[in-house]
């Protein structure tokens, strides 16, 4: 007889998702240090009494090689979305093992439309990223003279921008998807409601009673060809396509905007209508973009240029 003692149970096994392995356990182990810091008036006050959001900025933190401290002080939400202020997002940047430089210069006269803030990051094994933001493009983006640091600080908001721009260029592996803060805050969130569309109701049946010699009758007219001397419907006109995009660099994009833009009011309403499609606020952001796709936006200014009567 065997003395070797039963060991089956039935106590339920709890799996945990893949994509909490390593984050899990450390954030059960952290909790009593974030309720600990959430009671402190020491934390910014976005997270005072918010123990989760304490937990959440660590373990993002943490992604960009950030530790507790610097993620709290460096960690916002804007317009729901958690994003890098300050110097957060240059000391993410500046601690990528590939990190080389990050050279900074204003050019043009003050506040002249050409005075714009240009920002070259240097990553090892690549070329420089270098972005230029003007003060024409804030001005297309309805930030310029805007409440706040657009009008107390704009030499340092057009710097930001640059720079803001240049480091995702170039190190959009280290900064994971994040923004700056200063963009967020002048991007106003968009509220998007689901359009439904109800089902088309079923065709009431109709009951008609015909003899069989009107049947007949009917199919006779339906296959007889129409008579010879009847002119035929005049095809539609089609419009000429507009000649396919070359240059499709960034500068080239803002020229052709700018030229939509100023050309009449209803060029300034196609240039917006265009801005919402895309879903940007101003054409520098087309920098992270790729050549297709800033040849799709091209085409689009194109042609809304021949529908108004833009020269080109």
């Amino acid at each position: 007889m065997s003395t070797t003692p039963n060991t089956s149970t039935t106590a339920l096994s709890v799996s945990t998702p893949a994509w909490t392995a390593g984050i899990y356990g450390q954030l059960e182990a952290a909790k009593p240090v974030a309720e600990m810091l959430a009671k402190s008036e020491l934390v910014p006050k976005g997270f005072q009494n918010k123990p989760n959001d304490i937990l959440i900025a660590g373990a993002m933190g943490a992604r960009l090689g950030l530790d507790l401290f610097s993620s709290l002080a460096g960690i916002a939400v804007v317009n729901g979305r958690a994003t890098l202020w300050g110097d957060a997002l240059m000391a993410v940047c500046m601690n990528h093992p590939a990190f080389e430089d990050c050279i900074e210069e204003v050019v043009g006269k003050p506040y002249e439309d050409d005075f714009a803030a240009v920002c070259t990051v240097k990553r090892k094994g690549r070329a420089p990223k270098t972005v230029r933001f003007s003060v024409i493009e804030a001005k297309e983006a309805s930030l310029w003279k805007k409440a706040g640091p657009w009008t107390n600080t704009p030499q340092r908001m057009l710097t930001l921008r640059a720079r803001a721009f240049a480091l995702r260029g170039a190190f959009a592996d280290a900064l994971a998807g994040f923004n700056s803060r200063e963009e967020m805050e002048d991007t106003e969130p968009r509220e998007v409601e689901a359009t439904v569309h109800a089902e088309p109701k079923p065709a009431k049946r109709r009951t008609v009673e015909a003899t069989a010699d009107a049947v007949i009758a009917a199919a006779k007219v339906e296959t007889e060809p129409a008579p010879a001397d009847h002119p035929e419907a005049p095809l539609p006109e089609t419009k000429a396509e507009p000649a396919p995009v070359k240059d499709t660099s960034v500068p080239a994009c803002q020229a052709a905007f700018g030229k939509l833009w100023k050309f009449s009011e209803d060029g300034k309403k196609s240039a917006v209508e265009i801005l919402k499609l895309w879903k940007i606020e101003r054409v520098a952001e087309l920098e992270a973009s790729d050549d297709e796709d800033r040849a799709e936006f091209l085409l689009a200014v194109s042609n809304a240029s021949v529908r108004i009567g833009v020269a080109q």
